[in-house]
């Protein structure tokens, strides 16, 4: 089955590379593995994902239904009425009450303060543990710069 071939009027989609993260037993250390992927051909007729699949039936549907339950799962998460639950170690689920960070910005922020606390890439891994649970408190405990983050998590919903 073919997902990469030319198609006159499209462009090819630079798909996320699959990514797996496993403890090697020759070094025993977790290591980060990907795959690259080629970029991705969308298809413009039904005839065309048809030929790409070489008109394979039970591969059309396996294909179908995984995008349908992508789509209902998007519909979920676009439903305001389907709240967002947390799930806490028991498996128990509540409804969130609390303000979903962008975690991505709220590294940047914590990257940025640690330095006043004198982090350095050179640090053994535990002190860089300790001045990151310092800058964490520091946040927590200043208003301004929870304030901004939560901004920031306004603008980006469910912490995306």
């Amino acid at each position: 089955m073919s997902t990469n071939q030319p198609n006159p009027g499209t462009t090819a989609v630079e798909l996320v590379p699959p990514q797996r993260t496993l403890l090697n037993l020759d070094t025993f250390e977790d290591v980060t593995l990907i795959k690259h992927v080629p970029p991705f051909m969308p298809v413009t007729t039904a005839a065309e994902a048809m030929a790409r699949i070489n008109n394979d039936q039970a591969v059309f549907l396996r294909l179908m239904n995984e995008g349908l339950q992508n789509e209902a799962k998007k519909a979920a998460i676009d439903d305001p009425a389907n709240p967002w639950l947390e799930v806490d170690e028991d498996g128990t689920e509540t409804p969130f009450t609390g303000t979903a960070a962008n975690k991505a910005v709220v590294n940047k922020v914590i990257a940025g303060l640690a330095f006043s606390f004198g982090y350095d890439a050179k640090l053994p891994a535990e002190q860089k543990k300790e001045i990151k649970t310092k800058v964490r408190q520091l946040i927590k405990d200043t208003p301004a710069i929870l304030n901004s983050l939560r901004k920031t998590a306004a603008e980006s919903p469910a912490g995306e």
